[in-house]
């Protein structure tokens, strides 16, 4: 009879699962990635990835242990596309984790993770970068974790593990300063305001300005503008028959894909900057669009048909294909050396071109965001290459989609450089660039809902916020504007009850106090109980009425109803046994049974006619003392008679 070691059996069909994944991100990094896998550096969208050890300098040199390296450039290819920003969040994790596993084991495999490795991690970042960068990678350890479980990639089961780092974020500013940084300089909206308004020709010009009507149209983040797809609009016809505007965004930091409504009064102005950015990046789309094409499909459109696939094409064909239209010889030349294109006849074939133009497509594509389904061919903000260079002309054959520095760039002040302000004769008194961030009219927008008053969650929604806590850190609105609502308000009032969020009150009574004050409250039959179960358990448990802690308000049309309800009910069962009962044979159980719920009719009467009296304000809380029994008074005098008779017993009577 043989033994099988069920320990033996796990390790083996784990190293087989992490070899099969290894092996097929490798082809996958190979063929649709055009990547090389024994390169210690990979080029994704413009950004460089080395896989190399954690270090105490800050370039990082050593290559990363052999029993580890593939499974980092695995997990990078598997993760692929993602976001640019996360990157380095992934490379700083693994490089981590890798550290940690050599310490602990002297080596470097994958599968060793367990949670004793995940807790040494932790405290190694915590000590070793600040709460906030420790936090982020403790969120990107935890998907790391995830990834080996779901995949079975470990020999111990980390699926329940969580990473105990909390981000932390100071939301309350108490500087003036500070709060007037965050919002923008009204000159600066009205100087964009100005120039958008004018006929513009310049792509800069169209570029900036758009964005910035885009970021006034809700409270955006300028990636979230950037990425806008060409179809952002959305109407919506209310029940009144206005017809109402918004935008579809994929919002920032994890949110997700929603429409963000657009004020009626911004929806011309968010129309026109639309209009005038697609009528910009038109061209750039189409190419997109015969970009996505096989060759086959490419060859059939009716521009290239008339050419073989094979025959080789002279300079002037070649920039017919690109062009659609002919020019001379020498223009042509030209334009090829502007394209980095050779200038040659017989160079390329319809096919080699094609090819040529394929291996000029950024990273990814046809995919812009492959995890959101945006194309790059779909979106908005797609130029060519060099569009809004100063001196260069558009390279047509290769697509760009601007980035946050590319507005920055056009708002900043630079020696060599005119940005929007200096273009159009803008500038401070140091004829330096006005202090503005794009970031700041987010701030702007939040903090004049707030003004107006929009519920917290109605912001946080607006502002496609995952968390209703971070409307805090846009909330601008100032002290004095506080007191002067306040004050307005309270002058505007009657007997102080002010009906736009805040209610000013007179002073109470204790008692009073105690009747409003209070913690988490549940719903009765007539009201509500403010019984703090902290302190007690309920002391007239399915005894509501004759409990001074239930209070009814006054307007409330159901429980008065169900209050008449009660009484009429009680009345019937009252007369019921009234009549049902003689002098002779009445017992102690009913009589008992009599006083009580004739006191509950006299609660319900007295308790009915507050409720319609019409000198007590609608809105009123309403609580009726009650001095009767309870359970504990019950077990408390039941003891002390218990005690007594005790007592009783042990008396010697003396004669």
């Amino acid at each position: 009879m043989s033994v099988i070691n069920i320990k033996d059996i796990q390790i083996r069909n784990v190293t087989n699962s992490m070899s099969l994944f290894i092996s097929n991100m490798q082809d996958k990094a190979t063929n649709d990635m055009h990547k090389s896998w024994g390169s210690d550096v990979w080029v994704i969208k413009k950004q460089k990835i080395k896989f190399t050890k954690l270090s105490e300098e800050h370039f990082h040199n050593e290559k990363m242990n052999s029993d580890f390296i593939d499974f980092a450039k695995a997990y990078i290819t598997h993760e692929y596309p993602f976001e640019s920003n996360r990157v380095e969040i992934v490379i700083a994790t693994l490089r981590c984790v890798e550290y940690i596993l050599i310490k602990t084991h002297s080596c470097a495999n994958i599968c060793l993770v367990n949670y004793t490795i995940l807790d040494e991690i932790i405290s190694f970042i915590k000590n070793r970068y600040s709460n906030n960068y420790a936090y982020v990678i403790g969120r990107e350890l935890k998907g790391i974790c995830s990834f080996l479980f779901k995949n079975k990639l470990t020999y111990k089961n980390i699926a329940g593990w969580k990473s105990p780092i909390r981000f932390k974020q100071d939301y309350f500013l108490d500087d003036k300063e500070k709060h007037n940084k965050k919002i923008p300089n009204e000159e600066i909206i009205y100087i964009f305001a100005d120039i958008f308004s004018q006929e513009l020709t310049d792509k800069r010009d169209i570029f900036t300005t758009s964005v910035v009507a885009l970021l006034m149209s809700a409270p955006s983040r300028i990636s979230e503008v950037l990425s806008l797809s060409i179809d952002c609009v959305f109407t919506n016809t209310t029940q009144k028959g206005n017809e109402k505007w918004g935008l579809r965004f994929w919002a920032g930091k994890g949110y997700g894909g929603d429409i963000k409504w657009i004020p009626s009064v911004m929806a011309p102005v968010t129309q026109k900057a639309i209009d005038r950015v697609r009528r910009l990046t038109n061209k750039p789309r189409t190419f997109a669009k015969l970009m996505e094409l096989n060759f086959e499909a490419f060859h059939k459109q009716t521009r290239f048909s008339r050419y073989s696939e094979s025959k080789l094409l002279t300079t002037v064909q070649v920039c017919e294909v690109l062009l659609n239209e002919s020019i001379s010889e020498k223009e042509g030349v030209k334009l090829l050396k502007r394209l980095s294109i050779k200038s040659h006849d017989n160079i390329y074939s319809l096919r080699t071109l094609w090819q040529e133009l394929q291996s000029r497509l950024p990273d990814g594509f046809p995919w812009y965001n492959k995890k959101k389904n945006i194309k790059f061919s779909d979106l908005l903000f797609l130029f060519f290459k060099d569009s809004l260079h100063l001196n260069k002309s558009d390279n047509i054959i290769e697509l760009y989609t601007p980035h946050t520095s590319s507005f920055y760039s056009d708002t900043y002040y630079q020696e060599k450089r005119k940005n929007i302000f200096e273009r159009h004769e803008y500038q401070n008194g140091n004829k330096q660039s006005f202090h503005f961030h794009s970031h700041q009219i987010r701030h702007l927008l939040n903090t004049i809902a707030q003004r107006n008053g929009m519920t917290e969650y109605e912001v946080a929604k607006w502002s496609g916020r995952a968390s209703i806590k971070q409307n805090r850190v846009y909330n601008h609105v100032s002290e004095e504007e506080i007191i002067e609502k306040y004050e307005s308000l309270k002058r505007a009032a009657t007997n102080y009850t002010v009906s736009e969020n805040i209610t000013v009150r007179n002073p109470v009574s204790r008692e009073s106090f105690l009747s409003v004050s209070h913690g988490a409250v549940h719903k009765t039959e007539f009201g509500y109980c403010i019984h703090d179960y902290a302190i007690s358990p309920c002391e007239k448990f399915r005894d509501c009425l004759n409990c001074s802690e239930q209070i009814c308000i006054k307007g409330s049309l159901d429980s008065l109803t169900r209050l008449k309800e009660r009484l009429s009910e009680t009345n019937e069962l009252i007369e019921t046994t009234m009549k049902d009962t003689n002098e002779n044979d009445r017992q102690i159980d009913k009589d008992r049974w009599l006083n009580f719920h004739l006191k509950i009719k006299e609660r319900l009467q007295e308790l009915i006619s507050i409720l319609e009296s019409k000198e007590v304000p609608e809105g009123s809380f309403v609580r009726l003392s009650n001095k009767s029994y309870s359970h504990l008074s019950r077990i408390y005098n039941a003891e002390k008679l218990l005690n007594n008779k005790k007592e009783i017993i042990h008396v010697k009577k003396i004669n």
